[in-house]
């Protein structure tokens, strides 16, 4: 999840340093997993908000094996 969250960044032309938001929303396992380890994920990407929802207006879709989810990532000011 890192890893794409990172390459979301980095197709945005985003600044290495630069913080930013995430919503992201997935259900079952995956759900329950990005909830437990939100505050790492968040503290890597450099979020300073990263919220586990069960939708995301506008998001990018993706699998990861048999599950999937959706973000967004919105830079902030």
């Amino acid at each position: 999840m890192i890893s794409r969250l990172q390459k979301e960044r980095k197709e945005r032309d985003l600044a290495f340093d630069a913080r930013i938001t995430v919503q992201i929303a997935s259900s079952g396992v995956l759900q329950e997993a990005l909830q437990e380890h939100s505050a790492h994920i968040a503290k890597e990407v450099l979020a300073e908000s990263f919220e586990v929802l069960t939708a995301v207006d506008g998001g990018v879709d993706h699998e990861v094996g048999e599950h999937s989810f959706s973000f967004k990532v919105t830079p902030k000011s």
